[in-house]
């Protein structure tokens, strides 16, 4: 009797214990994301602007040429008391051949970044599975990205590059974009109506561990679905959100997606690939994610979602520092209309004026939406 007595107590006991361990993990997570916000605003003092979601490091090499694959965690780590980090990095200049960050710079990225990694999410512990010769082991994950609001056409393409798209697009509607570095006044809408990053689950690892490594997960809050021109995301050349939330999940296990494709989101610190390292605000946190064609090292045609392990959504940070909570019932808008060009096309579609489509979340991912909305 005292036997069954002791164990229902502790079934009794045991939510309790796990929700007092979750509620200490998501304080936690929610200071990680205050700092990533006072070192945006850092870089931003320093530098007359946020980083871009995209950019090469700012050193040469013996062998030329640069890597445009370098994301925001890389260039905050001196604003993020990584210093060492960053000095290191920067005494490759002219000493290597390989300056990506799966290159020589991974040694210095070893970590782990504590800042950069939420505590409710097991997989954003530890280093990740791509492991370089360089550094002998996985570099530190991460589980920040960084908003791309509500344009899901070519976020690949590059902002600086030379002829047509030098102009904005409507791919640009968010705080962050390939090559593009924005500053306060871009942000016309209001900094605390404007999401800077978020969070997302980190995908779990499989392969060979070695630099081959292929990472293709299959949940919901990590994985991505190779949509490659079905109705898992696209209406012709449109990307339209309402087809990958519909259609993206296995109707055996909603928390698993259909056709999978390869993606290391989280597990590469640093990789600014938009797949990898960034999110839109068109469906709520915790939906699907669907990529045209997804294979490992990103894919510029996708809808990528905010995801957490925390119940009911996902911590952001706004671009005043401020840090939110953003329920899976947010406002999501009209999800059927298409905000984001085609995915075909000559680059040239001008930035879409005016609200967002997708709600509030629409809006407080586009900083020139003329909208001032909060959830």
């Amino acid at each position: 009797m005292v036997i069954a007595i002791i164990g229902v107590l502790i079934a009794l006991l045991l939510p309790a214990v796990q929700a007092a361990r979750e509620a200490a993990r998501r304080m936690k997570c929610t200071n990680n994301f205050k700092q990533i916000g006072i070192a945006l605003h850092n870089h931003h003092d320093t530098q007359g602007s946020f980083p871009a979601s995209r950019d090469a490091l700012p050193i040469e090499t013996t062998g030329g040429g640069k890597h445009y694959q370098v994301g925001p965690d890389v260039f905050l780590l001196p604003y993020n008391e990584q210093q060492a980090a960053w000095d290191g990095i920067m005494s490759l200049n002219k000493n290597c051949t390989n300056a990506a960050i799966w290159g020589e710079a991974s040694q210095f990225l070893v970590g782990p970044f504590s800042t950069y990694c939420c505590p409710s999410d097991p997989e954003a512990q530890g280093h990740g599975g791509y492991v370089t010769s360089w550094a002998g082991r996985g570099t530190s994950r991460s589980s920040i990205r960084y908003c791309m609001g509500d344009g899901m056409w070519n976020v690949w393409e590059d902002y600086n590059a030379t002829g047509p798209v030098n102009n904005p697009r409507v791919y640009t509607r968010g705080m962050f974009h390939t090559r593009h570095h924005k500053s306060l006044e871009w942000n016309t809408d209001g900094t605390s109506n404007t999401v800077a990053a978020g969070e997302r689950v980190v995908a779990d690892t499989k392969g060979d561990g070695t630099t081959t490594l292929v990472t293709t997960t299959n949940k919901v809050k990590s994985g991505v679905v190779a949509s490659n021109g079905t109705t898992n995301l696209y209406t012709g050349n449109t990307p339209v959100p309402a087809n990958c939330l519909n259609n993206a999940r296995d109707p055996m296990d909603r928390t698993i997606i259909k056709n999978p494709g390869n993606t290391w989101g989280g597990q590469i610190f640093g990789d600014g690939r938009p797949i990898n390292g960034m999110f839109h605000t068109a469906l709520p946190p915790n939906s699907p994610s669907c990529g045209y064609s997804v294979t490992g090292g990103g894919d510029g045609w996708a809808l990528l979602t905010a995801s957490s392990e925390h119940p009911g959504g996902a911590n952001v940070v706004y671009v005043d520092g401020s840090v939110h909570f953003i329920s899976e019932t947010i406002n999501c808008g009209n999800l059927n209309g298409a905000q984001g060009g085609t995915h075909e096309g000559t680059g040239t579609q001008p930035v879409a004026s005016g609200e967002s489509n997708y709600g509030v979340w629409g809006a407080l991912g586009t900083p020139q939406g003329g909208e001032s909305k909060s959830p």
